[in-house]
């Protein structure tokens, strides 16, 4: 108890680590696994957190997949089918679980909750990768499960929860009442229901939430809930106008979360203007490939690169998924700035203690 409620007080890797290495000690391996998937949620970059993940994998549950997967080659119910899809689905292996739901779909296609397994499925690639497409899917998925039977419960859920997850909330709203005049006494379902009554409704359409999750790379739930301290974001503008006032520094943009900040010559630029300042562009792309790398496949697309934008040097820096940008006014004054920049960066976001990252 006292390790769980370090973790909710003052969420950190280490505090999840010392909860999961607590439950491990316990014999609890499946709840070890769920402290370090929750610590992940929050510090995605957390070696320590997928490692436990990765020997939790390795001394336990790598063996219960196999013997599901056997059973489903001699079964081929729908119940072992969704039984190997949630045990993929609670490890984090979203790859295996997505195929298993397509295998169960060719299997089963018939089957409502085989497309509400694909729409699971998807929902999860999607809160951890951010890209619509995933979240189109799991909706195209969830709403044909439902046409199959408007009574699934398990379709309704899922609707709701993916409605919720992308901020469209009066839709959310819609299919949990549904799912709850279903299976009135469904605990998760009243929490989530909680959840969605407390927010207001969406000012966009899905495919526009979707979109937009996708530019900024944080899901909307996550961003309400995990926003930067809102005192964070005058500390890295200061911290990007000093840069901004070094010689031979013509402009410095900083994407960091949910935070874009853009200087020149010792003034931050307007909010407003970020649309229109090309350089922020192409920050934003940057630091969308660098965080679909690190994801996917558990290291940082690039550590430093430079390019010409514009007739004039560019120097981008990365650390984890946030990037920064050095337009220099020459060629010669590159050596010197880049390392003021190495160090603002790494002072910015905690780099000196992440997983070194090597270049492309």
């Amino acid at each position: 108890m006292r390790l769980r409620s370090q973790a909710n007080q003052n969420p950190a890797p280490v505090t999840f680590a010392e909860l999961a290495h607590s439950m491990e000690s316990a014999g609890r391996w499946v709840d070890a696994a769920g402290a370090a998937r929750e610590g992940l949620q929050l510090f995605p970059f957390s070696r320590e957190l997928q490692d436990i993940l990765r020997i939790n994998w390795e001394r336990h549950s790598c063996v219960r997949a196999a013997e599901l997967d056997a059973r489903v080659r001699s079964e081929q119910t729908p119940d072992v089918w969704l039984e190997l899809i949630e045990f993929s689905l609670q490890h984090s292996k979203l790859d295996a679980a997505l195929q298993a739901a397509e295998r169960m779909g060719q299997a089963h296609p018939d089957e409502a909750r085989s497309w509400v397994a694909g729409g699971q499925a998807h929902l999860h690639l999607f809160l951890r990768d951010h890209l619509a497409r995933d979240g189109e899917l799991a909706l195209a998925r969830l709403l044909y499960a439902v046409s199959l039977d408007p009574e699934c419960f398990e379709a309704r859920m899922g609707l709701a929860e993916a409605y919720f997850h992308i901020g469209a909330t009066s839709k959310a709203a819609i299919q949990i009442m549904v799912a709850l005049e279903l299976n009135p006494d469904h605990e998760e379902a009243h929490a989530l229901s909680r959840s969605i009554l407390a927010l207001p409704p969406e000012k966009a359409d899905p495919r526009e939430l979707l979109i937009d999750a996708e530019e900024t790379d944080e899901v909307w739930t996550a961003s309400r809930e995990h926003r930067l301290d809102e005192g964070h974001a005058p500390v890295l503008r200061e911290e990007a106008v000093a840069l901004s006032q070094i010689p031979g520094v013509l402009q410095v943009v900083l994407c960091h979360r949910l935070i874009e900040i853009s200087a020149t010559s010792g003034v931050a630029a307007c909010e407003e203007d970020g649309d229109r300042d090309p350089l922020i562009g192409l920050a934003r792309r940057f630091r969308r490939s660098a965080s679909l790398v690190l994801k996917r496949m558990g290291f940082g697309a690039f550590e430093d690169a430079q390019l010409n934008f514009e007739d004039e040097p560019v120097l981008i820096f990365a650390a984890g998924t946030s990037v920064l940008l050095v337009k220099a006014s020459s060629h010669e004054d590159i050596p010197r700035i880049a390392m003021e920049a190495r160090g603002a960066l790494g002072a910015w976001t905690g780099a000196a203690t992440a997983r070194a990252v090597q270049p492309a």
